[in-house]
């Protein structure tokens, strides 16, 4: 009959030794009750338990001092091994480890209350063993509002304490789970309404710029509206087709040959004047300058001061020209002082070719942002020899600088 209960494992010698006999001994005990073998002459259950006690445990067996009548007896091979497997306790650091051993952030009352057990069994407290206990678990526990309830109870037993620590810890978790599921509550409920404040907030804004996401016809940052974007209405030079530049062209590069601009009759001075020549020194003056970047060339009107000291180019002027929406700029190290006294700084500075009276001449601009009209300085209209006219009503008389 007791072939169809599976016997104890050999003692495992890995880890706690000791534990792992204990475990054993308590499993032995039980196979020897359950298939009546304790009920059997000793010469029967000395060979049953020296079968199955595994090789290690075997040899120490072999190795024990024990006599003839003992090695015989199951009993008392039990005991010889125990006391083996067990090592000599040391009852003070038994009972200073005790007596330091308080609940862990995640242990539960149970658990708390069976590790105390199990480290009280070497103590060796004998008939104050359940007071112990008591008085740790009470020490010990973590809660502190259970903590002064349980001190406050002169009549104070220890499953009368157990008891009242698991109501507690209970209790908790049910208030825990609730506070939780009202949390979730709260936190879907305010979603929902930022969702729908985004949703109002969007359809009110349609056109509202989107942060750090490039237009894909200029390559610049703007509001995402098409008919705002400097690349509206303007030709593309890689594939000739409209409202985007080149830089973000995605058609097959083509061969320029030339680029020719076609002039009117009245296009055919180099200067402008705007107004009469007697209100020269108050009012602004324009010419016409053709730029060459990267092959290609580009018309464009340029203010003329002879009070300036250097060039100056809006820096959507320079990328409608280029075609970029982010030109390649050199640094710049100067201010500049403007007419009212404000003080600026260029974002950088760009050497052009520009075409006169079919010379080049390389010219350096200071690129400015919010800039109305490309600026001429004095030295520069030395360096190109303008011509200014006045565009009077018989237009007839000329100047030149």
């Amino acid at each position: 009959m007791y072939l169809q209960i599976p016997p104890p494992e050999p003692v495992n010698f890995r880890g706690n030794i000791e534990e792992n006999w204990r475990y054993f001994k308590s499993h032995w005990r039980n196979f020897s009750i359950a298939t009546g073998l304790d009920n059997k002459e000793d010469k029967l259950k000395v060979a049953t338990l020296l079968s199955i006690i595994g090789k290690e445990a075997y040899n120490i067996f072999e190795h024990l001092d024990l006599s003839d009548e003992q090695r015989n007896n199951s009993d008392e091979i039990i005991n010889a091994l125990t006391q083996h497997f067990t090592p000599k306790i040391n009852i003070i650091y038994e009972r200073l480890i005790f007596n330091q051993t308080n609940q862990e952030t995640n242990e539960s009352i149970e658990q708390y209350i069976c590790r105390l057990r199990k480290l009280s069994s070497t103590c060796n407290y004998g008939a104050m063993t359940e007071e112990m206990i008591r008085d740790r678990l009470v020490l010990g526990i973590i809660d502190k509002q259970t903590k002064r309830q349980l001190i406050t109870d002169p009549q104070l037993t220890l499953q009368k304490a157990i008891d009242v620590c698991k109501d507690n810890e209970s209790a908790n978790k049910q208030i825990e789970n609730l506070t939780k599921n009202t949390r979730e509550e709260v936190n879907k409920l305010n979603i929902r309404k930022k969702t729908v404040n985004q949703n109002k907030k969007s359809s009110h804004e349609p056109n509202k710029m989107k942060k750090n996401i490039p237009c894909r016809y200029c390559a610049t940052f703007h509001e995402h509206n098409r008919q705002k974007c400097p690349a509206w209405n303007q030709t593309c030079r890689k594939c000739n087709k409209n409202n985007h530049w080149a830089k973000v062209c995605k058609s097959r590069m083509r061969t320029v040959q030339s680029l020719e601009s076609q002039n009117s009759n009245d296009e055919q001075e180099d200067c402008y004047s705007l107004e009469y020549v007697s209100e020269i020194s108050a009012r602004k003056l324009m010419t016409k300058l053709e730029l060459e970047l990267n092959g290609y060339k580009e018309s464009i009107i340029c203010q003329i001061d002879t009070g300036a000291t250097v060039n100056v180019l809006n820096f959507a002027d320079l990328c409608k020209i280029m075609q970029d929406g982010n030109p390649s700029l050199k640094p710049s190290y100067i201010k500049l002082r403007c007419y009212g006294g404000e003080i600026l700084k260029p974002r950088g500075q760009i050497k052009i070719n520009c075409s006169h009276q079919s010379k080049q001449h390389p010219i350096v601009f200071q690129v400015i942002d919010h800039w109305e009209k490309p600026i001429l300085s004095a030295e520069t209209c030395q360096k190109l020899k303008l011509t200014y006219a006045k565009l009077n009503p018989h237009g007839q008389n000329k100047i030149t600088f």
